[in-house]
């Protein structure tokens, strides 16, 4: 059965988890990025992600697997690589698989690789 967020990650693209992080956490992980960039650091890469538990929880947090697993299913595996970056981001519509363009792999149905991004 497919599920209303895998129809929607087929037709859009995307999906958006909504409450799936309390406003406890969310306040935990911006005073954590904040003590990290006040030195005029702009990345918070994986080794100094993953030293910091509230960042660290977010791949195991029940509600954002629960949702992944709506649109992927039970099989899916995590890359470990994590990211914090300091109002870096594009403020425009855009797409983060520019360089990957013209590949015909990102057309065939069995690859299903996807980003999964939080905004504080």
């Amino acid at each position: 059965m497919e599920t209303s967020l895998k129809k929607q990650f087929s037709e859009e693209g995307y999906v958006h988890l909504r409450g799936v992080i309390s406003g406890e956490e969310i306040a935990a992980m911006r005073e954590a990025g904040r003590r990290y960039f006040v030195e005029g650091r702009s990345h918070m890469c994986t080794g100094d992600f993953i030293q910091v538990p509230c960042l660290a929880a977010l791949p195991f947090n029940p509600k954002i697997v629960t949702g992944i697993r709506d649109v992927f299913g039970n099989g899916y595996a995590t890359v470990t690589q994590f990211l914090m970056a300091a109002n870096l981001h594009n403020p425009q519509w855009h797409r983060d698989s520019q360089s990957q363009e013209g590949n015909e792999y990102l057309f065939d149905p069995d690859y299903r690789v996807s980003k999964c991004a939080v905004y504080l």
